[in-house]
């Protein structure tokens, strides 16, 4: 039901921060989106990564994952940002109650 979008760029450790905080949801799909860092990410991340050909920020890399969504919704974090604990519960709740919503920020 909520594809979320994580743009990166050479930052690991901010990446495997904001993963942590992200649940693991059948209702949940995570695009992580490298802009071409030339960097090695953990295997067990590789599979949920597309990566960009050349560096054009995060705009664009945004744009690439809205590219491969597959759910209606979709959701922006950046790279070292994190969700709060009860977060998503709260989210796909505002979205069970509002199925026309369009946008909200959270």
């Amino acid at each position: 039901m909520l594809d979320v979008i994580i743009p990166t760029y050479k930052d690991v450790e901010g990446l495997k921060r904001t993963l942590a905080s992200i649940p693991e949801r059948q209702d949940i799909n995570i695009y992580i989106v490298d802009d071409c860092s030339g960097i090695e990410y953990p295997e067990d991340i590789q599979d949920k990564m597309l990566i960009l050909d050349h560096n054009s920020g995060p705009g664009v890399a945004r744009q690439a994952g809205i590219n491969n969504t597959k759910n209606p919704y979709i959701m922006f974090i950046d790279t070292g940002d994190y969700i709060l604990p009860n977060s998503f519960s709260t989210i796909m709740q505002t979205i069970k109650e509002n199925p026309n919503v369009k946008v909200f920020s959270f």
